[in-house]
């Protein structure tokens, strides 16, 4: 199997709160900025990140080793203290070993 990734800009998607009060609450999932799919071909330790225009790496979606087969993993446009990010340029990266498998760049705001 080879390596392969593909981005996705997502449309934000939200539960809308329950119309009867007796139910329980919704839940409401932070919008989706942009989904990463990617699919190994063995077990792989691997690092998930965005990046900013200035190369400076703003949130760690995933890290480790990662299992074989298909992933895909969603970023919130938020960085690792959970605050929104400024509006700009963003870099999702998969990173295998000193080797970046993939970038691409996402628009925030």
């Amino acid at each position: 199997m080879a390596r392969r990734a593909t981005f996705d800009v997502a449309s934000t998607a939200w539960v809308s709160p329950a119309a009867d009060a007796q139910r329980a609450p919704a839940i409401v999932p932070a919008p989706v900025v942009a989904v990463l799919r990617f699919a190994l071909p063995r077990p792989m330790a691997a690092v998930v990140a965005v990046h900013d225009a200035h190369e400076r790496e703003v949130r760690v979606l995933l890290t480790g080793e990662i299992a074989a087969g298909e992933h895909s993993l969603g970023w919130d446009g938020r960085d690792d203290a959970d605050s929104p990010v400024p509006p700009g340029e963003y870099a999702l990266r998969l990173r295998i070993g000193a080797c970046v498998v993939t970038s691409r760049r996402v628009r925030v705001g």
